[in-house]
């Protein structure tokens, strides 16, 4: 399969291929420990839980940017669907959102 990018698309960021990295690596460690669960040192379950931790938190950080998103496109979707009656204030709220979702997609 053969597949067409647009060239201006970003591919993902550092940080986003550390957490991918992070969360390989846990879920490795965990399968390990559950593999051999009577031969686990205490320090193993410490620093899988630890990595585990990390990961959550890394995740959530992730999933309320994705909320914040995902609330700036509905803003812009009530303002492009009442787009004929919009007020200049509407107007130049929409363009700040634009503006602002365009500068997270470049980071």
């Amino acid at each position: 399969m053969i597949r067409v990018t647009n060239q201006n698309q970003k591919r993902p960021g550092k940080g986003t291929y550390r957490l991918v990295k992070a969360f390989i690596r846990a879920l490795e460690q965990v399968e390990g420990i559950l593999l051999r669960i009577d031969t686990v040192t205490s320090g193993e379950v410490h620093e899988v839980k630890s990595l585990l931790y990390a990961v959550i938190e890394q995740l959530g950080t992730q999933s309320d940017r994705l909320v914040t998103v995902r609330q700036m496109l509905r803003e812009l979707f009530v303002l492009v669907s009442e787009c004929a009656g919009l007020k200049e204030h509407e107007r130049r709220a929409g363009l700040m959102i634009v503006a602002d979702l365009r500068s997270r997609l470049n980071r």
